[in-house]
């Protein structure tokens, strides 16, 4: 048993219900709810506990559908409430003259699971609690990670207990009540659909608790509670600016009206919002404090790892990621506010920046596999597939993104066609996680890592770029495209010798490349060399590395440019005398000497 946190005054315990004897009789339920324009749901939430409760009573705020109706229809006593933009005056009227013995409540979009009934019936005969808390499971669009909370829905009648709070509404003692009320934190699930909806539907529901709560704060401006509201809702509407205020009056204050995970997810969401407006030292100084606050939760080290990655410190970000994998989830202490698979899927890219490529892979697939098997990862739907393969014809990338953004997360085939939308679209930013999911997945096909190679530079990342190419010369050999990148990237960092060795290299393996012709004789003239003598150059160090054969390749171009050059004549005497052809080798030597007394004369 323990004090609870989030300001009630309640005290707290767990216990698990099973539902395997449910009683025959048990004390009387009586469900209140306030209701809007809810006749897509409604109905499905009242047979959800028809099997539970006595008595109906549903408060409307203003509905414009069929809403009453349907409530009438389920025998329910229905109120009609103005609504003042306070979410607790308008439930406290849903509670006020309840007949049951206990009273739940329930939202429009919430749905009592046949297991929950049975459940509940037990907790209400089991005598441990006046209060008794349900995990509200909200899925949401696509694959994202369900959010899980904890909400006290069911509680004894009569003791004074009522709603606080204009926006999120809190269950609290009333002032007169002097007795001991225990909450019971159980394992009766609520599943709420209400987060299955598009994007522009939570913002519209954020824009609507930000009014109430800027009302809210006008009032009390100290509120660690609103403020953080405030900071979520401005999240939501990417108002990033108001956030991040929002999130560190809610670290500066004192938390004594915050739960544990409403804490932690101040801290993680103020990291993130710094990270959007390029604050990044911040950011990190935040996410530092984080850990040392909160060192057993897994969100506080994904989001450490999250600022190492955007300094590119990878072994930081490994460091993090691993500590991160090693604690077990709590989902409904501390929900995730991570992507689903997030933790897993920037392990992954972490080790296969740093060429881990097998461990990068069995990090990322096996959680895929049993993300899977769990259910939490759903097959896409061939027509999101298609309808965004219809819009990038039609030069439409956000709307694909928006088809594909929710799905995509374990399914390379969506995860591609979602890199892709977003490269057309110009948001390169996101892409390099996205393909490496998909090269993970379908186990690196030729040509992935140097797409990876070609975004990280898009990126302005040169040295990740530059790894991922010396992987892929590894993996799948020389090509002119690799070549050609990691000779730009050496030319960008002002590494002469770097840059001729790489676009002679390109220029090898295809000599009619328009390209490659023309890289070389850019990085020739910044030298104030000519195309000749650059190949001359990497064909020595060819013959240094007793590659002669390759040298001789280069030597024939450096020719091909200018046959006179007698350098390159020299060098073309000792490759013919190394592979064993002395009469060229003679030849060529006389040529060289030719050459070099009219040079003389």
């Amino acid at each position: 048993m323990k004090a609870d946190q989030s300001g009630s005054g309640l005290i707290s315990i767990r216990h698990d219900f099973l539902a395997d004897r449910p009683p025959r009789r048990w004390p009387s339920v009586s469900l209140c709810m306030i209701v809007r324009d809810e006749e897509k749901h409604l109905a499905a939430c009242l047979d959800s506990v028809r099997g539970l409760v006595s008595e109906m009573i549903i408060v409307d705020t203003g509905s414009s559908d069929r809403t009453v109706e349907i409530a009438r229809a389920y025998g329910a006593e229905v109120r009609f409430f103005p609504w003042i933009n306070d979410f607790a005056a308008a439930r406290n009227e849903s509670i006020r003259g309840a007949k049951g013995k206990w009273i739940l409540w329930m939202d429009a979009d919430d749905r009592l699971t046949a297991e929950g009934v049975e459940q509940a019936k037990c907790a209400l005969l089991s005598g441990l609690a006046q209060v008794y808390a349900f995990r509200v499971v909200s899925p949401v669009a696509g694959n994202g990670q369900p959010n899980i909370t904890v909400h006290r829905r069911l509680f004894m009648n009569g003791l004074g207990l009522h709603f606080e709070g204009a926006v999120h509404e809190r269950l609290v003692r009333g002032p007169h009540y002097s007795g001991t009320i225990t909450t019971c934190e159980t394992n009766i699930v609520v599943e709420h659909v209400g987060y299955r909806v598009d994007a522009e539907t939570m913002k519209a529901k954020a824009r609507r608790n930000l009014e109430i709560t800027r009302a809210c704060l006008e009032r009390d401006p100290g509120s660690a509670y609103y403020q953080r509201h405030l900071g979520s809702a401005s999240y939501i509407l990417e108002d990033y600016e108001t956030a991040a205020k929002a999130f560190q009056q809610v670290l500066d204050n004192s938390w004594d009206e915050l739960a544990p995970f409403e804490i932690v997810g101040a801290h993680v969401l103020l990291v993130s919002s710094l990270q959007r407006l390029g604050r990044h030292e911040e950011a990190l100084r935040v996410a530092e404090l984080t850990v040392q606050r909160f060192p057993d939760v897994q969100d506080a080290w994904a989001t450490l790892a999250s600022c190492h990655i955007g300094f590119r410190r990878w072994s930081e970000a490994q460091a993090d990621l691993e500590r991160a994998l090693a604690i077990e989830p709590d989902p409904v202490r501390c929900p995730s506010r991570l992507p689903l698979g997030g933790v897993q899927r920037d392990a992954a890219l972490v080790y296969l920046v740093q060429g881990q490529l097998d461990k990068a892979r069995q990090v990322f697939v096996d959680w895929v596999k049993q993300a899977r098997a769990e259910g939490a990862l759903q097959p896409v739907d061939e027509s999101v597939m298609t309808a965004a393969r219809q819009h990038l014809e039609q030069g439409n990338p956000r709307a694909a993104i928006a088809a594909l953004e929710p799905v995509a997360m374990g399914d390379s085939a969506a995860s591609r066609l979602l890199a892709r939308a977003r490269l057309q679209a110009g948001e390169v930013p996101g892409t390099f996680a996205l393909l490496g999911a998909a090269a993970l997945l379908d186990g690196f096909r030729p040509g992935d890592l140097f797409e990876l190679a070609s975004v990280a530079f898009r990126s302005g990342d040169r040295d990740t770029a530059r790894r991922l190419c010396q992987y892929s010369l590894q993996r799948e050999g020389r090509s002119e495209a690799v070549c050609s990148l990691l000779g730009t990237i050496a030319a960008l960092s002002n590494d002469a010798d770097e840059a001729f060795r790489w676009f002679s290299q390109a220029l090898m393996l295809n000599p009619k490349s328009r390209q490659a012709r023309a890289n070389l004789a850019q990085v020739a003239a910044v030298a104030g060399m000519s195309e000749s003598d650059v190949l001359c150059r990497e064909a020595a160090r060819l013959m240094a590395e007793d590659s002669t054969a390759e040298a001789v390749s280069a030597i024939g171009l450096a020719l091909e440019y200018d046959e006179d050059n007698a350098q390159a004549w020299k060098l073309l005497a000792t490759a013919m005398q190394r592979l064993g052809r002395d009469d060229d080798a003679v030849l060529c030597a006389k040529r060289a000497l030719e050459l070099a007394g009219q040079a003389a004369g």
